[in-house]
């Protein structure tokens, strides 16, 4: 599991933590979040930071199988049915 490279998987989509693991997790933000700079981490990159302290098990999907949508408009954009979240 990893960011980048060709021999890596993308953690996307639904994750699922072991109690300890999640434990871990939340511990490894709240320190993450007294840093500085964190205004720009994402939670999957603090997993990413402390990977080897996990244990992870990947369920392959294909690439079709998922859509990233960051936003509301995203969305929107994907599905109309959404589409009355931009006008309020």
């Amino acid at each position: 599991v990893g960011k980048g490279g060709s021999d890596t998987y993308a953690m996307v989509g639904l994750s699922y933590f072991s109690t300890p693991d999640a434990k871990r997790l939340a511990r490894f933000m709240h320190d993450a979040y007294k840093e500085s700079g964190h205004e720009q981490l994402f939670w999957d990159d603090v997993v990413n930071n402390h990977i080897v302290e996990f244990d992870l098990s990947i369920r392959p999907v294909e690439a079709r199988q998922i859509v990233e949508l960051d936003s509301v408009a995203e969305l929107a954009a994907f599905d109309h049915s959404y589409e009355y979240l931009l006008r309020s």
